[in-house]
């Protein structure tokens, strides 16, 4: 490899690593899934759009909505991070619908979350921590739909 390319490449590693690490907060989190929502179930444009037409406008109303404090995101940033959590999130669903269905009649909806807690983590190997986008997107079709997790 020749030294310019070689020097090129130790030169975009170096800032690579200097990049500071971006965590979303649980905030940001619920600001992602509220304007995935608001984009996913938008009645004027619906399922119309392009997969990257939609990001495009999940993006926009992100940034307009971000939690005080918080940088703005960008479509690969959002999209990594819905990614990450979106995978969590369906397998929750899953599960709680699997308690749901196979509990005892009587038992009280906090009794079945928290069996539903107690089998993620014996299932995933964590704690599920968001609860909080749960409650937002259980109800939604894309939740309450057989799918394999």
């Amino acid at each position: 490899m020749p030294r310019r390319k070689m020097r090129k490449r130790r030169q975009r590693q170096r800032l690579w690593e200097m990049a500071p690490v971006i965590h979303t907060a649980q905030a940001e989190t619920l600001a992602a899934y509220d304007a995935w929502i608001s984009v996913s179930y938008d009645p004027v444009v619906g399922n119309q759009q392009t997969h990257k037409c939609f990001w495009l406008k999940v993006t926009e109303v992100y940034n307009a909505r971000r939690p005080k404090n918080t940088v703005p995101r960008n479509v690969k940033m959002l999209r990594s991070h819905w990614d990450r959590c979106d995978r969590d999130v369906k397998k929750f669903c899953a599960i709680y619908r699997g308690e749901e269905a196979n509990y005892q009649s009587g038992a009280s909806g906090a009794d079945i979350l928290r069996a539903a807690l107690r089998v993620f983590k014996d299932d995933v190997g964590k704690d599920f921590k968001l609860v909080d986008v749960w409650s937002q997107v259980h109800h939604l079709e894309r939740c309450t739909a057989d799918f394999g997790g």
